[in-house]
This record gives C-alpha cells, structure tokens and sequence, in this order.
C-alpha cells in the first residue's frame, strides 16, 4: 500500500508518531479483500470515535506483533528440524513431498472435487485423494484413514449395515461405528 500524498498532515491530525508507518501492524486491520480495495488509500474525515479506534489499534499491535514472532521463530525451528533431519537419512526427498502433498490437500482444499462428489464425507473428515476411475475418495479425521464413495447413488456395498452411513471404511470396518461387515464386497 503507498502513503497518501497527504500523509504528513493526517499523521499530525491525529497525533501519530513521525515514525508511525502506514504499512505496519500499527495500522493493518482485517478486512475482506473487495472492501480493502474499495477502500484503497482513503482515509477517513478525522472524528474522535476514529482517533480512539487507531490509538487503540496502535496500543494492541504490540499483541499481533508478538504472535507473528512466535510463528516466524517456530517455523524456522521446524525448518531447521526438516533440514536436520533429510541430512541425518531420519527421512528422505519422497517423505517430505508427501508430507507436502497431504498438508496442502488437507489444510487448502486440494484437490478439486465437485460438491455432489462428497456426500459421503463425514464432518470433520477431510479429502486426501480422488481416485475416479474406482470411484471412491480417500479421507482422513487426521488419525484414521479410509475410503468413501465417489458417486451420487452408491452400490448398496458401501452402507453400513450397522449406523446406516456410507464410512469411510476401512477394509471391512466401518470407521463411523466400528462395525465389521464380513460380507462387504
């Protein structure tokens, strides 16, 4: 974001520092993109409620400030512990592109799948791989894996005799209720 031609005269309008900066923690707020933009550089008539509003912005950044420090020591931390840990053997290239592969299909939405494809999926359960040509997604709750159906109307196979859902299973087990289905074909 650039500096307001005016930024001198509003910074003494509302008693700022002269080393307050415009791009800092002092002066962000989360804000929608398309409101963010719609705002762009403009800045507000001075009034008393807003004045408070940035004092009290700049009085709290030092909280936002301090959890950003942590994030950046601990993810230099974890860094190092990878880095540490491929140059001993503890684990390989493949490991870490794996790693890789499940966190960002985990904790970004990947890959893409069409809403009617996951209707099988149970809450908190999230999607790990599709595989279209079998016609099943594997998931995962983050400490069991195990496959869904990948259709609108499912093989009768894929219900659970037991708890009435469609898994995730795992093998014969459902891993919803635990049932065993020696039959499930």
């Amino acid at each position: 974001m650039s500096c307001p031609k005016n930024f001198n005269a509003i910074k003494k309008e509302y008693s700022l520092t002269n080393d307050f900066c415009i791009n800092d923690f002092d002066n962000w707020v989360s804000a929608h993109n398309r409101c963010n933009n719609r705002k762009a550089d403009l800045v507000p008539q001075h009034s008393a409620c807003f004045a408070k509003k940035i004092a009290k912005a700049i009085l709290f950044s030092y909280v936002a400030r301090n959890v950003y420090r942590k994030l950046i020591n601990s993810k230099d931390k974890v860094l190092a512990r990878i880095l540490s840990k491929l140059k001993d053997g503890s684990i390989t290239t493949s490991d870490l592109y794996n790693l890789i592969e499940k966190t960002t299909i985990l904790y970004f939405g990947f890959p893409a799948v069409a809403p009617e494809d996951i209707l099988y999926i149970p809450d908190k359960w999230r999607i790990m791989k599709v595989n279209k040509k079998q016609k099943y997604l594997t998931v995962t709750d983050g400490k069991r894996t195990g496959i869904v159906p990948l259709a609108f109307l499912p093989h009768a196979s894929w219900l659970c005799p037991a708890c009435m859902r469609y898994g995730p299973w795992d093998e014969n087990k459902c891993l919803m209720c635990g049932n065993i289905c020696e039959d499930r074909g």
